[in-house]
């Protein structure tokens, strides 16, 4: 289910995404690779989402690699296409899910349209919800909003 302003930040704090030994099934927290302002395009967001899942202690299935390749690829599309550029990218790994955060500097919400085959294009935010476990959007501050999402491994 979508929330706004139910966003948790990513923690620049020293040691906040360190190593802790996991339970047992699960993949231990992995260090965040997070950007600000140097996205140029999808293709280059994919390129650095590929390698970031490569170095994972344990290294997804090519399908969720995949998955995960689709949705990175529809909301940082959907930043450039609907506000310019992107803000902010970052990739973390919590157990088994991975965090993606994308901003921008538009305040408008993405919204689902009914999908028709005869339109091109909307079906992206379909498709970000389809794999995502967990959606959350963060207005602000001023003309701006950050996406957050999370997704199982």
């Amino acid at each position: 289910m979508d929330q706004v302003d139910m966003w948790r930040p990513f923690d620049p704090r020293p040691g906040a995404h360190e190593h802790r030994t996991p339970a047992a099934g699960q993949r231990p927290r992995t260090p965040a690779a997070t950007r600000t302002g140097y996205l140029r395009s999808s293709s280059q967001a994919r390129q650095v989402t590929r390698g970031y899942l490569s170095a994972l202690p344990t290294p997804p299935t090519t399908a969720t690699v995949e998955e995960v390749l689709l949705v990175v690829s529809e909301l940082v599309t959907n930043a450039f296409r609907h506000a310019g550029s992107v803000t902010e990218f970052g990739l973390s790994c919590a157990g088994d899910h991975l965090e993606i955060t994308v901003g921008d500097n538009s305040s408008a919400l993405p919204h689902e349209h009914t999908p028709d085959v005869e339109r091109c294009g909307g079906f992206g935010w379909h498709l970000v919800r389809h794999f995502a476990d967990e959606t959350n959007i963060r207005l602000g501050p001023g003309a701006a909003k950050t996406i957050r999402i999370s997704m199982p491994l």
